[in-house]
């Protein structure tokens, strides 16, 4: 077999995938099998170089055709592609899971991909559930192949992944592997998505919110949004659950439950929300009592913070839901807008974000709310700033250049993207030439700073105020900041809390 090593020598140093003609020829020579066969020799210690490339030439294979039809064949006639899913190096069993991922995603036809599915799914669902990471991913990724190549089989597999992953005497991550491979499968396709919330797999997601297992129940929330936004059909599905809601709003309202908890299952309920297309939804109006409940609440400034972020989060999809929830929760806005202009810190930017979501900074077209929604927008906005002039605070926020003040700058920013577009707001920032000077003068050293000062001006620009000189000089000032940001790294800045 020196012949083989060789081969595999030489396919490690020559890029990309060998041609369906190549890959015929060197497996007329040396089968899969074979190749299985001298792999388990070399890994007997550990993978070396060599054993290395040979993975890198079984994995190259397995991307062509041909190469993906032969392993089918051969998994179902031999099983070795399933013993290397026991092998003792880690590498070994993480390509067994590629290799099988590739069948079901590229097998000619659906009986080798099931065939190659019946001999190796209980081998991945162990490796997804006792393996180290990257090989658990591996497999995750493999199963969820399978699930999309072969939905009628989505509620079985799931049945038996969560049955493996929360066995007795299973892990905290062995649990938020499970259930976030659920997650995984629903965001495959619509035909998968529908499987998931039929297969009864999220109730038990729901379930886990409030258990005893903090970690699995903070996952649990991720995943639950995460299914939300993989589609309407997942999302529907999800609302569906009758115990989705009683679970957050307990959670949330439970002073005795982890701060960490409350807040994320606020902010996770606020992103579930976001999905739903009218604002007289009951999971809507449910989750926005709880967001005007949970503001109001004596636990401190997180969980405070945490209904600002939640009311950022379900109004930045549709207007309409922001209308309602503006008119529901008017005491958040206010707070909201108190400590967007008010407050320090994280606090503020959170806020400001959570403004700029109810603005409509992501909604495009559809950024306008209701008149008495806008009504009540505009009101909170100028009672916060106090004594003094809208313009001013706007002008205090941006004025510190410094990296300190580049995340509140950004918000600011971002605020004014959507907030701007209205004429009263741009009225105020136009009628000051301090604010206008620096609004237009200063430039910003980072990208995502120039883009949202950019955007912002272009909102004033386009918001029809009376001072055409002004317009005129928002516009030009936009065309010089879009063109001007070239920096050389860009800052981790949370420019949303969605």
């Amino acid at each position: 077999m020196e012949h083989l090593w060789a081969l595999a020598r030489d396919a490690s140093d020559v890029p990309g995938t060998p041609s369906e003609e190549a890959c015929a020829e060197i497996l007329s020579r040396w089968s899969w099998p074979a190749m299985f066969d001298e792999l388990a020799r070399a890994v007997e210690g550990e993978v070396d170089e060599d054993a290395g490339r040979m993975l890198a030439l079984m994995e190259k294979l397995s991307l062509t055709s041909v190469g993906t039809d032969a392993l089918a064949t051969a998994t179902a006639a031999d099983g070795r592609l399933a013993l290397g899913f026991d092998s003792s190096d880690a590498r070994v069993r993480g390509t067994a899971c590629a290799l099988a991922r590739g069948v079901f995603e590229r097998a000619s036809s659906d009986a080798l991909a099931g065939t190659t599915a019946e001999a190796t799914r209980a081998r991945l669902r162990e490796r997804l559930a006792m393996d180290d990471t990257s090989v658990a991913s591996a497999a995750s990724e493999a199963l969820v192949a399978m699930c999309a190549r072969f939905p009628n089989e989505v509620p079985r597999e799931l049945r038996e992944v969560l049955a493996t992953t929360s066995r007795e005497g299973a892990t905290s991550e062995s649990k938020v592997r499970g259930v976030a491979f659920a997650a995984s499968v629903a965001g495959a396709n619509a035909d998968a998505a529908a499987a998931v919330v039929r297969s009864g797999a999220l109730d038990e997601c729901v379930r886990e919110i409030d258990g005893a297992d903090l970690l699995a129940s903070l996952a649990s929330l991720e995943i639950l949004a995460e299914v939300a936004e993989t589609s309407e059909a997942a999302a529907n599905g999800l609302k569906s659950i009758d115990a989705l809601s009683a679970t957050l709003v307990r959670v949330v309202l439970d002073e005795n439950a982890d701060v960490a908890l409350r807040t994320r299952a606020l902010v996770v309920g606020g992103r579930i929300a976001a999905t739903v297309s009218s604002g007289d939804d009951a999971f809507v109006v449910e989750m926005t009592r709880v967001i005007d409940e949970a503001s109001r609440s004596e636990c401190g400034q997180e969980l405070s913070d945490a209904a600002i972020d939640a009311l950022g989060a379900v109004s930045v999809a549709r207007s309409r839901v922001a209308s309602a929830v503006v008119l529901r929760a008017k005491s958040v806005v206010a707070d909201a807008a108190h400590k967007s202009f008010r407050g320090t810190g994280e606090s503020q930017i959170v806020a400001l974000h959570a403004l700029a979501n109810v603005f409509g900074a992501e909604r495009s077209r559809d950024a306008t709310l209701d008149d008495d929604a806008e009504r009540v927008l505009a009101d909170v906005c100028f009672a916060a700033c106090g004594s003094k002039p809208f313009a001013k605070v706007i002008h205090d926020a941006i004025a510190a250049k410094s990296d300190h003040f580049l995340n509140l700058r950004v918000a600011v920013y971002r605020f004014l993207s959507a907030a701007g577009a209205r004429r009263p707001f741009a009225e105020e920032i136009a009628a000051d030439p301090q604010l206008r000077r620096t609004l237009c003068g200063d430039l910003e050293r980072t990208a995502v700073a120039s883009q949202f000062r950019a955007s912002a001006l272009r909102s004033l620009a386009d918001a029809g105020i009376a001072d055409t000189v002004a317009a005129d000089q928002f516009a030009a000032a936009a065309v010089g900041a879009s063109a001007s940001a070239a920096p050389t790294a860009v800052p981790d800045v949370a420019t949303a809390h969605h």
